[in-house]
């Protein structure tokens, strides 16, 4: 019988094509590389066999004095297999089946972002039909290929409405219905994700860029990024250009050219403008993404905050977005209840 031993395995500078195999570890306990570069290190807490890591448990990888992998599971002659998890550097993780180093059978991945892909994953790929959990709520079933939607599948989406049909790579493709919060249909053919016939559409980035504006003795200016705000801040969406208004519909997909996204009464420069004085007074720097909920007349109704760069300033300004005044979302020639998110880089 063997005894489990701590070791720390050192990286082997092998001589070219010695091995098939990336490896580190001493001559008596190999282990894969598992992508890690070649002068990374990595503890193994189980057993060697064979000039091999093998059996139950955990190889975690270390570069510059940080952790930069960490693998939890059972190993054979030195490579993932069966049952395991692994976390990289960067936070994404994967839990399910490998083999010979890589994902093989059903597993879950969920990237640095929290979106969540269960799948059955095919040398490393995930294949045929999936689960996908978005951080932001959206969530899709069916049809997955080369890292994207691509085949039949359904979505519901978490800012209201849904779309069965065809997919290709994440758009709508062929024959497909959008189903509208207040209980309208649209069905017909798509390409790139707009009705066929209709003029391709490339939203900006679905944020500005809040800033402090050194150059004015303290006082807080606004600016924007280089793909920018899609509509001026202080005006209501009726008096936006029809290009304006068409590319604050992409960032709602179910929203078609009659259709209107929920949008503030008098635009979102009163919100910009709380959040730009708070950031001031807190000194909070980061990402911010708070939805509201409203009603099918723009009433408000709860308010999520799905990310803040501190607890505090995103309950502010929830609380904020909840006595805005907005105009309601307008789907298929009727209103609806939709959500709108205030997105914004302090």
């Amino acid at each position: 019988m063997i005894m489990k031993k701590m070791l720390l395995l050192t990286v082997l500078m092998g001589s070219a094509g010695a091995q098939a195999q990336p490896a580190a570890g001493q001559a008596d306990c190999l282990v894969d590389r598992a992508g890690q570069p070649d002068d990374a290190t990595v503890v193994w807490s189980g057993a060697c066999q064979d000039g091999f890591a093998q059996g139950s448990g955990y190889l975690q990888w270390s570069r510059n004095g940080r952790e930069s992998g960490r693998y939890e599971g059972r190993l054979v002659r030195g490579q993932m297999d069966g049952a395991g998890a692994w976390q990289a550097e960067d936070g994404a993780v994967y839990q399910g089946g490998f083999q010979q180093g890589v994902w093989q059978g059903r597993g879950i991945h969920v990237d640095k972002d929290g979106n969540k892909l269960r799948a059955m994953y095919v040398a490393g790929q995930p294949s045929g039909d999936v689960e996908q959990l978005m951080a932001l709520g959206d969530r899709y079933q069916g049809a997955f290929a080369g890292g994207k939607r691509n085949g039949q599948g359904s979505i519901d989406y978490a800012r209201g409405g849904s779309y069965t049909g065809g997919w290709k790579d994440d758009l709508f493709e062929g024959q497909g219905t959008i189903r509208y919060p207040n209980g309208r249909q649209y069905a017909g053919v798509f390409h790139g994700g707009l009705p066929a016939g209709s003029a391709p559409l490339a939203p900006a980035e679905n944020h500005a860029l809040v800033s402090r504006d050194s150059g004015s003795k303290g006082a807080t200016a606004i600016s924007r990024t280089g793909s920018g705000s899609p509509a001026p801040f202080d005006a209501p969406y009726g008096a936006l250009s029809v290009e304006q208004q068409r590319t604050l519909k992409g960032y709602y997909r179910i929203l078609l050219d009659a259709d209107e996204p929920p949008y503030p009464a008098h635009g979102p420069g009163e919100l910009v403008r709380a959040v730009q004085d708070l950031a001031g007074v807190t000194g909070s720097r980061g990402e911010l993404h708070v939805e509201v909920q409203l009603d099918a007349a723009g009433t408000p109704i709860a308010a999520l905050v799905r990310r803040a760069p501190d607890k505090e300033l995103g309950e502010r300004i929830a609380q904020l977005m909840m006595l805005v005044k907005y105009k309601p979302a307008l789907c298929a020639g009727a209103p609806c209840a939709m959500s709108y998110a205030l997105k914004l880089r302090i």
